[in-house]
């Protein structure tokens, strides 16, 4: 936080677990169509439909309004800019509580008391799917998620994987039609290339202004993938993107033989595309199949081989987690989410808390911070109570300590007190998060190997506070750079014997000449 060192990023990522996903397969559209209007009689709102075609969306927002709904909308790429700010303001501000859209919904637009999301469509990949599923249930609070298949909507979600990739002659096409319309607009710069959207190619015509949207802004993702051209700036209200050409033959006359040489990878991404629409088709299966069981009647039935209904290579122990996994290069972590499908058939409950392993590995270098020792001590405290432990935090903080352990109840005070310390990572742990069971072998919560102070209070028990002095021994002392701060009333015991005596080799202090005096205890 105060060094030369290259900044390192870290994500905890884990499966959704406030969402019911619910999968449903259909052999006949119209029955599917039946369905999704019963459906939007009984979810929860605020609500979003989602479709793949303009027109399907256009039909089930017809269908919505001729029963008489009132607070409803249509979003697609047809929509137009002064329709759309109106709708994404009305959404925001709760005036209206059902959007019937295709995927132009959604991006920038978060909104955190979503309560269900439908497709009645099959996405063309996991990707999509796990993300406008996702927009449910952002405050934490439980969402549904249904997704109702045909398989006119498989058809369309291959056809859509592998056709998303522009051939050379259609890219030329369509940077023709984009340079064009720059030109219309003004004076063309390589540093700055302000494009519209909107342009067409004219053999297509003016009428499909969302297929025009949808090619050219695949284009230009592209070209950014292949270090063509890199996006400046992204005006959704107007439809206009802002380039650098990072190539300027790209403006010349040889415009054309540049782009074909920067999409000679693209069969390649047409294969990975067909990859993951196949993974995405092989679930849509595994809930045909489990579906058909949960349909019979348990009295006529008894399912002691449950390979007998799935594929054997596909993991059904939780299509969430199946599904992220498809969006994710690795988990670290299996966790199955209680509330999908497949979870209720196992009758899998919900997880009470989140298995994650942030933080482990971003430390595997000490900070800048000097504590003035390494290894565990020892500090007595006269107000075992830690009735101003804010003040305590804010001032160990400035000696140096990143990470701080404090009794149950009291990680909010250290975490407001760590707030307004500029470059501290504010790393806080309860004694509880300590002493939860491992899961699969993993600790649920791990203190990082980073200097830390540990405060005891005379509440817990003496196995519980026993746990967490070895816990988090074990864990902080992993970096023989890391400093280890017990912090404690006098004479207070572990194990039958003071925790001074044995926590440490070193005298104990008193906490007011560490803070104080911090370079005398080095």
């Amino acid at each position: 936080y105060s060094g030369q060192g290259e900044l390192r990023e870290t994500a905890a990522q884990v499966p959704r677990t406030e969402i019911d996903l619910c999968m449903y397969h259909f052999d006949d559209a119209r029955q599917r169509d039946r369905v999704v209007i019963d459906l939007l009689d009984l979810l929860p709102r605020p609500l979003v439909v989602y479709t793949t075609r303009v027109e399907d969306a256009q039909r089930i927002h017809t269908q919505m309004c001729r029963r008489g709904y009132g607070r409803l909308a249509c979003f697609t790429g047809a929509t137009g800019a002064r329709d759309r700010r109106s709708i994404i303001s009305r959404w925001q501000a709760g005036s209206i509580d059902l959007v019937v859209a295709t995927s132009a919904f959604g991006m920038g637009i978060d909104k955190a008391d979503v309560r269900a999301i439908v497709h009645a469509c099959l996405p063309e990949n996991a990707a999509r799917l796990y993300q406008e599923i996702g927009r449910a249930g952002r405050d934490g609070h439980q969402a549904l998620a249904v997704v109702l298949s045909t398989r006119r909507d498989e058809r369309e979600a291959i056809r859509m994987a592998t056709g998303q990739v522009l051939t050379a002659a259609k890219a030329i096409e369509r940077w023709t039609a984009l340079l064009k319309q720059a030109r219309r607009d003004g004076p063309i710069s390589t540093q700055a290339l302000e494009l519209s959207l909107d342009a067409e190619v004219e053999r297509i015509g003016p009428n499909t202004g969302q297929h025009h949207r949808r090619w050219n802004k695949a284009l230009l993702v592209q070209l950014q993938r292949y270090g063509a051209v890199e996006v400046l700036g992204i005006d959704d209200q107007h439809d206009r993107w802002t380039v650098r050409v990072c190539d300027p033959g790209l403006l010349g006359d040889d415009a054309g033989a540049r782009l074909e040489s920067y999409l000679a990878t693209r069969d390649g991404e047409i294969k990975a595309a067909a990859r993951q629409v196949g993974q995405l088709l092989q679930l849509v299966r595994v809930t045909e199949t489990l579906g058909a069981k949960l349909e019979l009647d348990d009295d006529d039935a008894e399912f002691e081989d449950d390979d007998a209904f799935v594929d054997p290579f596909i993991d059904t122990s939780c299509l969430m987690l199946a599904l992220f996994e498809q969006v994710e290069d690795s988990v670290e972590i299996h966790e199955p989410c209680g509330r999908c499908l497949c979870c209720r058939l196992q009758r899998q409950a919900p997880p009470e808390r989140l298995l994650h392993q942030g933080g482990r590995s971003i430390w595997s270098q000490p900070t800048d911070r000097n504590v003035g020792f390494v290894g565990p001590r020892v500090a007595f405290t006269r107000d075992p109570e830690y009735r101003d432990l804010d003040a305590l935090v804010r001032a160990l903080a400035a000696t140096g300590f990143v990470q701080f352990i404090v009794p149950n109840g009291r990680a909010d005070d250290a975490a407001h007190a760590l707030a307004n310390h500029a470059g501290h990572p504010g790393l806080v742990l309860e004694h509880r998060h300590l002493l939860t069971d491992r899961v699969a072998g993993l600790e649920i919560w791990r203190a990082a190997p980073v200097s830390t102070v540990v405060f005891f209070d005379s509440n817990p028990g003496d196995g519980e506070r026993a746990l967490v002095y070895e816990r988090s021994r074990d864990h902080v002392l992993e970096s023989a750079d890391a400093g280890l701060l017990f912090v404690a009333p006098r004479d207070l015991p572990i194990q039958g014997k003071r925790l001074s005596s044995v926590a440490s080799a070193h005298a104990p202090i008193l906490l007011d000449d560490l803070i104080y005096h911090p370079g005398e205890h080095s």
